[in-house]
């Protein structure tokens, strides 16, 4: 088996293991609208316009953080309790391709998600006048 495709294999199952689990997706959702709504409320008590790019900048990075080491940490743990972490460790292939799929599909999940956070309604916000 080449080593893309064994990349290829273990990102979709790792995708799929993933998709199952409530708390990273509950997790991934609601780290980004806290740290939005906390930046939303230092950009109206700050007085330099500058203040909404600071704040929405560090709600972003936080958000992506939190929700980066709260995935692989449950990840990690979830593997103990599997009792396949030492099967992974003990792999034939090289360590570095057996954790790059679980990286690769840990970002992925988190920037989809934060996509989808992005898009919905603040629940903060004004409505436009029209």
């Amino acid at each position: 088996m080449s080593s893309l495709r064994f990349v290829g294999v273990s990102w979709l199952l790792q995708f799929k293991m993933i998709m199952r689990s409530p708390f990273d997706g509950f997790g991934n959702v609601i780290y980004p609208l806290f740290f939005a709504t906390v930046a939303f409320f230092v950009f109206r008590a700050g007085d330099s316009p500058r203040t909404l790019v600071y704040a929405s900048l560090g709600a972003a990075v936080m958000g992506m953080w939190s929700s980066v080491s709260t995935s692989a940490g449950s990840a990690m743990q979830r593997e103990r309790w599997w009792g396949t972490l030492e099967l992974l460790v003990a792999a034939p292939r090289h360590f570095a391709l057996v954790l790059l799929p679980a990286t690769c599909r840990t970002e992925l999940q988190v920037v989809r998600r934060h996509v989808a956070a992005a898009r919905q309604p603040h629940p903060v916000q004004q409505p436009r006048a029209r």
